[in-house]
């Protein structure tokens, strides 16, 4: 592992100064007598040069052991995860790199700056198309994992994660296809089975599914996704029993999964537990109503200090405080079949305080004092 971090420190150094072939991750991967060899070479070289030049260049050494120590511990003496480089790993390490760059450049110029001037503007003139291109690849979610499976195709994660993104869109063939496909790249691993298990229960197929979840568990007893897949499985199996066991384990693992806590309620509805249902059925969807006018908050309402205060964290409908209708409305949506599609929702009735902290843009203050219908915010 000591002899591959020097590898994979020489593979960071290089992506710094020959941005090609990057991804959000590269996968394991055996590497030739010569890559350690060179890297050896470089890191060693350089090291050597850095301290040499501590009397009159300490921003060399300086930035040049930055990059060293920030970039220690992903190099992969204490491996974690299934990767074997990142390149946002390298974003705070090349800030020392960079810098003491800039500076020795900085230095040139005070005697030569013709040559500084056109060595800033090769940099950049090197660095810029490069740059372009990472900010098309970074545009979203598929376009970053595809972008790692055309880096390497055998990749494992992006498999994955491209599983779970055509999964989230519907298209369930394209989504098994890429948990097939990384589960055959790493058979030890636990998320392409989960997925494959969410795809047979997506078609129906829970019988197949039951075993999917179950493996996952034989592999790491305190997947909290699988448990509460399994209890949702055995759900729709009609083994209620069964079902409110395996979700009543996932929510010890997660006390606050609101999918979780929707299952089994529905599963203690089954079970003829109403009471039960009702109080975790509760948990799944909530308001976070702000100060309300009631009689609780009569002394509140009353207090001009505390009146003033509000006004400058909610800036909706002149800055008021909450009136018990507007929790009712927000209530009354959860109840009805309009929301027949929602699960797992805090919904904050505060008169824009948790999104804006008082900070309403000009458009939207004007409306507000603009008229209104009743019962709506603008």
């Amino acid at each position: 592992r000591a002899a591959l971090s020097v590898v994979h420190a020489g593979i960071y150094l290089r992506q710094l100064a020959f941005p090609s072939g990057l991804a959000i991750f590269h996968p394991m991967s055996t590497r030739g007598w010569w890559e350690y060899a060179l890297s050896a070479l470089a890191i060693g070289g350089l090291t050597r040069e850095a301290i040499r030049g501590w009397p009159d260049r300490p921003w060399l050494a300086i930035g040049w052991l930055w990059f060293l120590g920030t970039i220690a511990p992903f190099l992969g003496i204490l491996q974690a995860g299934a990767q074997e480089t990142c390149d946002h790993y390298a974003y705070l390490p090349a800030v020392g790199l960079y810098a003491a760059i800039g500076l020795q450049i900085g230095r040139m110029g005070e005697r030569r700056p013709r040559a500084a001037l056109a060595t800033s503007a090769a940099i950049i003139a090197w660095l810029l198309p490069w740059t372009w291109l990472q900010i098309a690849t970074w545009k979203d979610d598929e376009t970053l994992y595809r972008r790692a499976l055309a880096v390497d195709e055998d990749s494992p994660i992006a498999h994955v994660f491209l599983g779970d993104i055509e999964f989230e869109r519907g298209d369930l063939e394209a989504a098994g296809a890429h948990y097939d496909r990384a589960g055959s790249l790493a058979p030890d691993a636990t998320e392409p089975l989960l997925g494959w298990g969410r795809v047979r229960a997506a078609l129906g197929d829970h019988d197949a599914a039951v075993l999917a979840f179950e493996a996952v568990l034989r592999r790491d007893a305190e997947h909290s996704a699988a448990e509460s897949e399994l209890g949702r499985s055995y759900l729709e199996l009609g083994r209620s029993d069964l079902a409110l066991q395996f979700l009543d384990e996932a929510l010890a693992l997660r006390p606050d999964h609101a999918q979780t806590l929707d299952w089994r309620g529905c599963a203690l509805i089954r079970l003829g537990r109403i009471p039960e249902a009702i109080e975790s059925l509760s948990r799944s969807v909530e308001l976070a109503p702000a100060l309300v006018e009631t009689p609780m908050a009569r002394r509140a309402a009353g207090d001009e200090t505390i009146m003033q205060f509000t006004a400058t964290k909610q800036p909706l409908d002149g800055g008021r405080i909450g009136r018990p209708e507007d929790c009712d409305e927000a209530a009354v949506y959860f109840l009805s079949d309009a929301s027949r599609f929602v699960t797992g929702q805090v919904l904050a009735v505060d008169g824009g305080w948790t999104v804006s902290e008082g900070q309403v843009p000009q458009r939207l203050d004007q409306a507000t004092k603009g008229p209104k219908v009743q019962g709506t915010n603008p």
